[in-house]
């Protein structure tokens, strides 16, 4: 396997795919029939001395299981208070991809705790089509969708199952009151 992104020796032991603590392998996609394949993963940005900086998301595009044909590439640019988080890639057909992730606002937070901050906000899912070929995008964003696993085909669509709930950093406690008992499922039609 080639190198897909930067390593940080020092941080190995974290046993992370894509360099130690830095990034860590999200998901892969499978481009049509073909034996090509695109990563992605959440990243933080190379030489970062504070590992509460924020992350952003990366995409590699393997034109084999032993070539990496283009990437790392930044599908976000890294934005002070915006941390992106949960990434996830399914294939649209040979040669483009959805890529999703959540983002939160962490501008006000001061102390992380070990993980996590209480002050932080979600403020969304975001979606990206990309086309591997030219390099291409386009975004846009919700914040009652998000993805929880893994995205299958159906016919010419993508959909995965999610539970519509609202997201809060602050309840360290599980709501008995607004326990949701039913799934729900979102589809992307390009």
């Amino acid at each position: 396997m080639p190198a897909v992104g930067p390593k940080r020796v020092g941080e190995m032991f974290a046993a992370e795919a894509f360099g130690g603590t830095r990034g860590s392998y999200s998901g892969m996609a499978r481009m049509g029939m073909k034996e090509e394949y695109t990563l992605v993963w959440v990243a933080r940005p190379e030489g970062a001395a504070d590992d509460h900086v924020t992350r952003h998301v990366e995409v590699a595009h393997l034109g084999s299981k032993d070539s990496v044909d283009a990437g790392p590439l930044l599908v976000t640019e890294l934005r002070e208070g915006v941390d992106c988080f949960n990434a996830h890639v399914a294939g649209i057909d040979v040669v483009s991809v959805l890529v999703t992730w959540e983002e939160n606002d962490i501008s006000a937070c001061k102390d992380f705790g070990g993980y996590g901050c209480e002050e932080s906000k979600y403020t969304g899912t975001q979606f990206q089509f990309v086309d591997t070929s030219s390099g291409e995008s386009s975004a846009f964003a919700s914040t009652d969708v998000f993805v929880s696993g893994d995205i299958a085909k159906v016919g010419s669509k993508l959909c995965w199952p999610y539970v519509n709930f609202q997201w809060s950093s602050s309840k360290s406690v599980v709501d008995e009151e607004n326990i949701v008992k039913k799934m729900s499922f979102a589809c992307y039609n390009n």
